[in-house]
């Protein structure tokens, strides 16, 4: 018996090799082997000096009523479709500072339903892993409302509770989370989110 096990062991395939694994990998679904590994997908990529002197930096930009600059997502998207996806210190900072400002929230929604849904869901994936709190809430909520229509709840619900850790008054986040712990069908809620674009004429 103990051999047989042995035997069934070897022949088991490595999940990340499977197609099931590919087809994952093709459509931007990350695959995890523990909840610790989720957890670190979602967590802070650069180092606690690093994201201090980030914030500093954001900190600044919000003092000098900086204006904002959405072509930069847009360009890092189009990067991220092109598999060329880099940020330098400079497009990081400028990047975060751009999404906390919601009247652009509208045009960042869209992008996480339409055909750039995978390179945007890449773009918030880095900008969640490299901004410092409570500027990675906003990026963490994108992450969450691209991934949870692609069938990926535990991850989407691992980036909420980084994103309301970082900032426990983020509405979006918060809202987002009520969706998903309510059980709502990840149909349901990418109708909610097409509504939220496209509200009903008065």
């Amino acid at each position: 018996m103990a051999r047989l096990r042995d035997r069934t062991a070897r022949c088991r395939p490595d999940p990340d090799s499977t197609v099931f694994a590919a087809k994952c990998a093709y459509a931007g679904l990350i695959t995890h082997a523990s909840r610790d590994d989720m957890a670190r997908t979602v967590a802070p990529h650069a180092t606690p000096e690093i994201l201090h002197a980030r914030a500093k930096h954001l900190d600044d930009l919000r003092r000098d009523n900086a204006e904002p600059n959405p072509d930069l997502i847009h360009n890092a998207i189009t990067r991220a479709e092109r598999n060329e996806l880099h940020l330098d210190e400079d497009e990081i900072i400028q990047l975060g500072w751009t999404l906390t400002f919601h009247d652009l929230r509208d045009d960042f929604l869209r992008l996480c339903t339409d055909k750039s849904t995978r390179a945007a869901r890449q773009v918030w994936l880095t900008l969640m892993r490299e901004l410092p709190a409570p500027w990675r809430a906003e990026p963490a909520a994108f992450f969450a409302i691209c991934a949870y229509p692609q069938g990926d709840g535990p991850l989407a619900s691992a980036a909420l509770g980084g994103a309301l850790q970082s900032d426990p008054s983020h509405s979006l986040s918060a809202l987002t989370n009520g969706f998903l712990r309510g059980g709502m069908a990840p149909d349901e809620f990418r109708g909610v989110l097409q509504h939220l674009q496209h509200p009903p004429d008065p």
